[in-house]
């Protein structure tokens, strides 16, 4: 029988790997929300019964299935609703054998053994859910199910499902995401989570089979609110973190798979309203006072039957209303130094190209005057703080109807609608700029399962996913026209970027000033999928079948640096008109697009029962894209290769996908026969999918298909050899030129993000419905892109095998240099690996108790962890510091979490009508004492490594956009915990011009993160069928301080500490170290170590008041 099984699961596999495309039983990946009941009947002495046949009947819709066992007394039923069953067993001979309330939840393959009596049919046994194990015996993946009650009781900020997602072993919320942004819109609307140490786009979101998040690096949300609504909608929900089925794809993280929830046959319902206000509420750390708040979430929610056991309905309306104030901390130019420079009033030298004083112009006067006045600390330097409150109206609508009907004992319908639209208007850095943002989600769902026989059931679903996206800043006060930068005629202000990199939504020295570079932006993203998923049970075989096709369209239209991007490396070279970099759109450039995509998948799998207490899974799935991808009006460009001299139009890059085969291995063992222990391990391939937004869109935007943007080096890059660019105001710098300054590509070869994975784990069932977890769960990953200037200088000699740079020896990529300086890249060559330790105790609901608990110990390497210039997420080096060597950008992820403890538990207290206590409590006692339930969900973890950068161009390497360049490290750990510094800058040292320094890329970790929710509910009955709940929540209820990063950047290049030799005691009383000769060129930079945000929020108390029936 094992011999004919595993030529069976053979001759599937190849023919599927080999057959043509298009067959409808390999469509794939869409029943993932429903469950699995496996079982083995047998009688008294040990001896299985076949023949006997099995009946299971949901209790809330009276949908029922049957099946009989098979030769070895064995059956499965696939493809199940979540739900709770009632499951009947009967043989001739044998009494009826009744289970009551097994509870199958999203994802689960639950086992039951039954033991039949000897006795007639018409006899029927009631059987204990104790054959029900605590522990799945047979599911292989790492895996946890979050269950309704926890949904719905637990204390969820903004009502968020994200709280509960992070809550397994693995996945982490990283606080360290960057503020909104325009780009952001698309790529970043929820929360960003790292899963297992890869990066946010590795993590896939399923609602109701349907992936909702291909090609962000964010949990699905709207640009507007941030986390996408609707908690009172959803049943359930599975989080697979590790080696997960063939059935899923496109991500090689984990999968967050939600079910939605439907009718029953009893109408029931909700209305509810969750309200903040900030009299409730504590002061934020840097709060000077206590900032306004004011939040309204509200709804109701339906369900029912529309013909009892045949068709059902569901429906759900949220809405929010949020008027959230934030004090922030902005950097601006100080007094003396706007009145600085010859001619000032302050002594504020100011030094111009040539090394000779200047003053202050009055055009780079009009443009101080757009940076508020400081009101906080004067840092020197000519740096100062400003502090305001930034108010940040919110409003968000989300609407959910879902269909369910039967229209035969074997035909199966499900129809689902569900839109949000938001939208909300913030500060975008200072008072004098606005960020505006709208979006409106719409997903359409058609479901139709089918049984053809006990043995094999079809799901087939076509839905429908439209994203419509608007972001913009604009000021918020008139410009004047000698305010405008950039070209004159566009009439309006670009980027002004003081210190580190030009990165267009980070700046370094001074806050951002200006429009963001990508305002306005307009995207309207529209997703068809079709899937097809087949389970077909053959003896000890559960064989799983489907495909997958995806068709995607990105509708892209971006404003593109109209008013140009500057970079000035120092506050000097602002107040000289002196940019380093400039980057601006060219006359007639037209940077929209209408990018086309089609993702296929097919996937084959089997599940393998060789015995009662093993099961092996065996699991292949192939995804592909055709074309890779391709624009409507052949508008995609890029610079393939470094040797290239021109713009690729057409297909950016080689289909690298259909190679894309994705083997799976699981295995489960019940190594004692009984159901209470379970031993499993896993090893699998797992890519991800590569769209437009975010990965490749960074890039291929600036080629329209060929380069839509001028750039220009200025005077502070090369002294004496680049010309000095005309600042603020450029009337010709946006010309059609054959030297276009920077050009950007997507290297070859490029390849989707891979990740191997593998684990082992241990549960076992204890006593009182707990349950004890011990896992192991390793990974390597492969592909993973990183930035690079891939026209970098080369080398004039290695000294103990390190580079030295002195100048004049050439560039990597001289085809580059004929119309451009710059080589603006991502290459998919970075790896990383990640090994983690947990241990889990959870208790299943019982006795009004249910909780569940995790610590985890983990280490994450890699060489890379993000490469979109600050847009995603911030506190890393975005590039490599020396591209032909990325293992000297090996080091400790940013995502390496040390050390992470999650709780989360609800807790009916046992006290009033039918409890342990008082059980017999009526009138005032039952009201006083009876009803109440405490809840609590807790996060505790260390704190992410991250990159201290010496804060400008000091290795000679050239990137002179995101400015890698780190310096040398004198001793490990240099953390001193204040918030005014953080980290000692004398741990560290500037090297000699023209050397890569050694401190590793993540040299200091940051600060720990601890957040404590809890909550007290009492609920009153006001009818038979319908009770109030009064509920109080209180967030960060111990009122922790939970600390941002600090301030990265070391140095102020090229402007000196002091304009004579310095004395020792001098020298030692600077905050940074620096040698005499480096401080009569350098300065410390005053900001270095410095934090001036928090994460998260101070303590806050939300009242609710809830009807349900």
């Amino acid at each position: 029988m094992r011999r004919n099984g595993m030529l069976l699961f053979c001759i599937v596999l190849l023919s599927l790997a080999f057959s043509p495309w298009g067959r409808p039983s390999v469509f794939a990946q869409g029943a993932v929300t429903t469950a699995t009941i496996t079982g083995d009947i047998m009688d008294k002495t040990g001896a299985v019964i076949p023949g006997a046949r099995v009946t299971i009947k949901n209790q809330e819709t009276g949908l029922t299935r049957e099946t009989v066992t098979g030769e070895q007394g064995q059956f499965v039923i696939s493809q199940l609703p979540a739900g709770r069953y009632d499951v009947s067993v009967e043989a001739p001979g044998f009494k009826r054998a009744v289970i009551r309330d097994v509870s199958l939840t999203v994802g689960a393959a639950e086992t039951v053994r039954v033991t039949l009596e000897v006795g007639e049919v018409t006899e029927s046994v009631d059987v204990s859910t104790e054959v029900v194990p605590v522990v799945e015996t047979t599911k292989v993946e790492v895996s946890n199910v979050i269950l309704p009650v926890q949904v719905r009781e637990l204390p969820l900020n903004q009502r968020s499902f994200t709280a509960l997602v992070t809550q397994q072993p693995g996945l982490v919320r990283m606080t360290n995401a960057t503020p909104p942004t325009v780009l952001g819109a698309a790529t970043n609307t929820g929360s960003y989570i790292s899963a297992n140490g890869l990066m946010g786009s590795s993590v896939a979101y399923l609602v109701d089979g349907v992936n909702f998040s291909n090609g962000n690096f964010t949990a699905p949300g709207t640009a507007a609110a941030g986390d996408m609504p609707g908690v009172e909608a959803i049943q359930e929900f599975k989080v697979i973190t590790h080696s997960f089925s063939a059935v899923y794809g496109g991500a090689s993280g984990a999968v967050v798979s939600f079910a939605t929830r439907s009718g029953t046959n009893e109408l029931h319902g909700s209305a509810y309203e969750f309200i903040r206000n900030d009299v409730f509420d504590t002061r934020s750390f840097f709060d000077r006072e206590k900032p306004p708040f004011r939040r309204n979430q509200f709804g109701a929610a339906v369900g029912g039957p529309i013909r009892r056991d045949r068709a059902f309905f569901f429906t759900n309306y949220e809405g929010l209303r949020q008027r959230l104030t934030t004090t922030e901390i902005s950097f601006v130019p100080s007094e003396c130094a706007r009145n600085g420079g010859l001619g000032g009033t302050c002594d504020f030298p100011v030094i111009g190209p040539g090394g000779r004083p200047v003053a202050i112009s009055p055009a780079v006067k009009a443009i101080l005057e757009l940076y508020p006045r400081p009101n906080g600390a004067d840092l020197g330097g000519g740096i100062a703080e400003y502090i305001f409150q930034n108010r940040q109206p919110t409003r968000q609508d989300f609407g959910l109807v879902h269909l369910t009907s039967t229209l035969s004992p074997k035909d199966q319908f499900a129809g689902r609608w569900s839109m949000t639209d938001a939208d909300a208007v913030a500060a975008f850095h200072f008072p004098t700029f606005e960020f505006v943002r709208t979006d409106r989600v719409q997903n359409y769902l058609l479901r139709w399962s089918r049984v053809f026989t006990p043995n094999l059931v079809n799901t087939a679903s076509f839905s429908f996913l439209r994203s419509n996206v608007f972001a913009a800043t604009e000021p918020t006060i008139p410009l004047r026209p000698d305010q405008y930068t950039g070209n004159p005629a566009r009439q309006t202000i670009g980027v002004i970027s003081v210190g580190g990199g030009t990165a267009g939504t980070v700046s370094g020295t001074l806050t951002l000033l200006g429009n963001d570079d990508a305002s306005p932006f307009h995207l309207v993203r529209n997703n068809f999928v079709l899937n097809d998923d087949l389970v077909y049970t053959r003896g000890n075989h559960t064989l799983k079948l489907g495909g997958m096709v995806n068709r995607f369209q990105w509708n892209w239209n971006s404003a593109v640096i109209p008013g140009g991007s500057y970079t000035f490396l120092t506050l000097n070279d602002l107040l000289a008109a002196n940019p380093a970099v400039l980057i601006i759109r060219r006359d007639g450039a037209d940077a929209s697009f209408g990018v086309r995509t089609t993702l296929f998948a097919w996937y084959v799998e089997d599940a393998w029962r060789l015995s009662p207490r093993l099961t092996l899974t065996l699991g292949l799935r192939h995804e592909f894209q055709v074309p890779i991808l391709k624009d409507i009006h052949n508008k995609l460009g890029n610079w393939r290769r470094p040797e290239d001299t021109r713009v690729t139009v057409g297909q950016p890059y080689d289909n690298y996908s259909l190679t894309q085969f994705q083997p799976r291995v699981g295995i489960a063992y019940d190594p004692f026969g009984n159901g209470k222990t379970v031993i499993r391990a896993g090893f699998g391939v797992f890519n991800e999918f590569l769209g437009f937004e975010g990965t490749a869109q960074g890039i291929l935007q600036w080629n329209a298909p060929q380069p839509v943007l001028n750039t220009f080096f200025g005077e502070p890059l090369a002294p004496g050899f680049l010309p000095q660019i005309p600042f603020p105001q450029c009337a010709t710098c946006t010309q059609p030129t054959p030297f276009v300054g920077l050009v950007t590509g997507l290297l070859d070869p490029v390849n989707s993000p891979t990740s191997i994975q593998w684990h082992l784990e241990v549960a076992r069932e204890l006593p009182a419905k707990l349950s004890l977890t011990l896992t192991y769960a390793g990974s390597q990953s492969y592909h993973i892109p990183r930035k690079i200037e891939a026209n970098h200088n080369l080398p004039c000699r290695f000294e103990n095998g390190q580079p030295i740079f002195s100048g004049g020896c050439g560039t990597a990529a001289p085809a580059v240099s004929q119309i451009a300086f710059s080589l603006y890249a991502r290459r998919f060559d970075a790896t990383a690996n990640y090994h983690s330790m947990s241990v889990q105790v959870a208790r299943r609901l019982a006795a009004g108790l249910t909780f569940q608990s995790s610590y985890a110990f983990s280490k994450a390497l890699s060489e890379s962890d993000a490469f979109n210039s600050n847009n995603i997420i911030r506190g890393v080096t975005q590039a490599s510091q020396y591209p032909p060597d990325r293992k000297l950008d090996r080091s400790e992820s940013l995502f390496s979490i040390r050390h992470r403890a999650t709780v989360n538990a609800v807790y009916e207290l046992p006290v009033g009508r039918g409890k342990r206590f008082l059980s017999d409590a009526r009138g005032m006692a039952q009201a006083l004492l009876g009803g109440w339930k405490l809840t609590a969900l807790g996060e505790f973890r260390s704190g992410y490594p991250f990159s201290v950068l010496a804060g400008f161009g000091i290795t000679g390497v050239g990137d002179s956009i995101d400015f890698p360049d780190r310096p040398n490290i004198l001793r490990a750990n240099p953390v001193i915990g204040r918030v005014d510094r953080y980290f000692d800058p004398k741990a560290f040292a500037l090297q000699e011009p023209g050397r890569l320094g050694n401190a590793p890329r993540t040299s200091v970790r940051g600060p720990g993160f601890s957040n404590l929710d809890v909550g007290l509910s009492k609920e009153f009955p006001v009818r038979e069928r319908a009770q109030v709940q009064l509920r109080v929540e209180a967030f960060n209820v111990l009122n922790h301080p939970n600390f941002a990063l600090p301030f990265n950047q070391l140095y102020i290049g090229f402007v000196p500490q002091f304009r004579r030799v310095p004395t020792p005691a001098e020298l030692e009383a600077l905050p940074c170290r620096l040698t005499a000769e480096q401080a009569q060129v350098h300065s410390c930079n005053p900001q270095a170590g410095r934090i001036t945000s928090t994460v998260g929020t101070p303590r806050q108390i939300q009242f609710a008041l809830k009807l349900t029936w």
